[in-house]
């Protein structure tokens, strides 16, 4: 049930018409009591209704009936009232070279802190998870760092509690790609110190212009 909402508990005899019935509830492990009288519909049917609760309250029942032939039938159940939850999630960037991380901001409603939030990081059978924790607003922020170049899925699961109901955010989905040219061999460019990639620059000018000049000689 969701908070401040009415429950209506119902109960149906199968064989006989009931004569009475009386449900009695507790939220506190029943330390407190509460009987009610129950309606009787259509001689076999008791129905009762609950007032609605706090969020993260456990509601405990029973039903004792009596019918015609003054049998006493019994039921009993429980019940948990929570909130409903909303999780979103975004990427930081739509693609990113291997070796980099792959970083996710989301939110979590209703906003409270250090609620843990587990995202999980796919790709093909294979699962990574990282567990998040929410700041105060709400929002939290996972990164994983894949090993494998592809299309990988990222979701996000907030499991229930004992006062609001688990969510699960759209899955996305990020391409990780070979690092760009510069990326890769940036660590050699640099040991140039300076000049060496000036030279570097200039021989890759030079080649252009030789192809250049070479294939415009063999049109002429």
């Amino acid at each position: 049930m969701f908070p401040n909402t009415n429950a209506t508990v119902a109960y149906v005899s199968k064989y006989t018409d009931l004569l009475n019935a009386t449900l009695r509830y507790s939220t506190d492990g029943w330390k407190n009591v509460t009987l009610l009288t129950m309606e009787i519909l259509g001689n076999r049917t008791c129905k009762a209704v609950i007032r609605g609760q706090n969020a993260g309250t456990s509601v405990a029942y029973g039903v004792e009936a009596t019918d015609v032939l003054e049998d006493v039938l019994v039921a009993n159940g429980t019940y948990s009232v929570k909130r409903a939850s909303m999780l979103n999630l975004t990427l930081t960037q739509e693609s990113v070279s291997i070796g980099d991380n792959i970083t996710v901001k989301g939110y979590l409603a209703p906003a409270e802190a250090d609620i843990p939030v587990s995202v999980y990081f796919g790709f093909g059978n294979e699962s990574q998870s990282v567990e998040c924790y929410t700041a105060e607003d709400g929002a939290f922020i996972g990164s994983f760092r894949p090993e494998t170049i592809g299309a990988w899925t990222v979701e996000a699961v907030f499991y229930e509690d004992a006062s609001t109901y688990g969510a699960t955010s759209s899955q996305l989905v990020i391409q990780v790609e070979e690092p760009s040219f510069l990326a890769k061999y940036s660590l050699y460019i640099g040991l140039g110190a300076g000049g060496g990639v000036v030279s570097l620059a200039v021989v890759m000018i030079y080649l252009k212009k030789w192809r250049t000049v070479g294939s415009a000689e063999e049109e002429w």
